[in-house]
């Protein structure tokens, strides 16, 4: 008789315990979810180095140096408050990942568990505050024209597109 009472209970708790677990990983996820940081007001400026090493904008494709992508990081009071990185990706309109020999070291992070490569990246102190920030990346091969995607990935998620076009 106390078997079966001591049987039953266990039952119960290992019941329990699996509900419990399931509101876990509920919860969990969304806590994943909500401390997704989200980039908005992006802009690209295109430049190239002037005779006295200043950067003076441009308009013609053929004579862009430096692209300048400048973006807002939402407040965000789940999120950590912590030292992070930015991973930007500029795809070509052939649809190739854009780099150079100025693209940073470092600039490889982890997507969907697969290695992925990035244009360019910057690190940058959240403290769940929204932020401006610019990143600055200065190409290698002559741009073409047309239009160009920009992928934003934080903390190993794809947070923001964007696109731009040269003409």
């Amino acid at each position: 008789m106390e078997n079966e009472n001591l049987e039953k209970e266990n039952i119960s708790l290992n019941n329990n315990n699996k509900l419990l677990n399931s509101k876990n990983i509920d919860l969990n996820a969304r806590l994943d979810a909500g401390s997704i940081l989200e980039i908005s007001d992006i802009e690209i400026d295109k430049f190239k180095e002037g005779s006295r090493g200043d950067f003076k904008p441009v308009y013609f494709t053929k004579n862009i140096k430096f692209l300048s992508c400048c973006f807002k990081i939402a407040a965000n009071s789940i999120a950590k408050a912590e030292s992070k990185s930015v991973y930007i990706q500029y795809i070509s309109p052939g649809g190739e990942l854009l780099q150079s020999s100025k693209t940073p070291e470092g600039s490889i992070f982890v997507y969907e568990d697969s290695t992925m490569h990035a244009t360019t990246y910057s690190e940058f102190n959240y403290q769940n505050r929204e932020i401006e920030l610019c990143v600055d990346w200065e190409r290698g091969d002559p741009l073409r024209k047309g239009k160009y995607k920009i992928l934003f990935f934080i903390e190993g998620k794809l947070v923001a597109v964007s696109s731009f076009k040269l003409g």
